[in-house]
């Protein structure tokens, strides 16, 4: 994505240069009320559009790979040649991917 994009900036700059998911869709919502903004005071959006949907085209992306990794490491957990260790290390690695795709609410 590119570092031009508003929601981007914005994760960069909350995130302190290392944006996490939830950074990034808060720059996505303050995109939202800036463009809706604009909208309401009858001004341009010039490239409004585009750089909503390049946020969204890279949160969608970063969900498909998390959920992938998940059940990578669900299938692993669930091999019967593992020790009990093992098992416990790929559900806790399962365990923090699946929570990296929760939400918080209001976001």
């Amino acid at each position: 994505m590119k570092q031009t994009n508003f929601a981007m900036a914005a994760a960069m700059r909350t995130g302190n240069g290392k944006p996490l998911i939830n950074d990034l869709t808060g720059g996505l919502e303050l995109l939202g009320i800036y463009y809706n903004s604009r909208i309401e005071l009858g001004l341009p959006i010039n490239k409004a559009a585009q750089e909503i949907m390049e946020v969204i085209g890279y949160l969608r992306r970063h969900d498909a790979r998390l959920r992938a990794h998940v059940l990578r490491y669900r299938a692993k957990a669930n091999n019967h040649d593992n020790d009990k260790e093992k098992e416990g290390i790929y559900r806790e690695f399962e365990s923090v991917l699946s929570s990296l795709l929760q939400v918080e609410a209001g976001i």
